[in-house]
C-alpha cells in the first residue's frame, strides 16, 4: 500500500511540475509591447468597419480595410502603449487620423481621432 501511495505521489508531483512548465512556455509566447498584427473593428455613422492593424517594433505599420490599405511611420511606442498619425482615403476624400491605444496580452483597445470626433476601436492579436 505504501509503494502504491509513493508511486501515485511521484506521478502527481511529475504532472504538477510539467503543468507549471507548460504555463511558463505559454506566457513567454505573448510578445511584449504592441508590435503585432491585430484584427480590429470600430463603429462609424455608416456602420461597423473591420480592419487589420499591423504595428511593427520600429514604429512603422499599416491598416487594411474595405476602404483600402494605408501605411504609417513614426509611431511612438512606450511600454504597451502606442500612438501614430496617418492619412486614409475615405468616401469624403483624404482624411487625417490620430490613432492611440494600448495592448493587454492579445487584446488591443484605442481611439481613432479625426476632424469629426473620436471613435473607439478594439480587437485581438491575429
Amino acid at each position: 500500500m505504501k509503494k502504491i501511495c509513493l508511486v501515485a505521489g511521484l506521478i502527481l508531483f511529475f504532472f504538477m511540475i510539467l503543468g507549471c512548465q507548460t504555463v511558463r512556455v505559454q506566457e513567454a509566447e505573448v510578445p511584449a509591447g504592441p508590435a503585432g498584427v491585430y484584427l480590429a473593428k470600430t463603429s462609424t455613422p455608416n456602420g461597423e468597419i473591420e480592419f487589420t492593424l499591423t504595428i511593427n517594433a520600429d514604429g512603422t505599420g499599416s491598416t487594411d480595410s474595405s476602404m483600402g490599405k494605408s501605411e504609417f511611420t513614426g509611431a511612438k511606442i512606450e511600454g504597451n502603449g502606442f500612438a501614430f498619425d496617418m492619412t486614409i482615403n475615405s468616401q469624403m476624400g483624404e482624411m487625417a487620423l490620430a490613432v492611440k491605444g494600448s495592448v493587454e496580452g492579445d487584446t488591443i483597445n484605442g481611439i481613432i481621432g479625426m476632424q469629426m470626433g473620436e471613435m473607439p476601436f478594439s480587437g485581438q492579436r491575429k
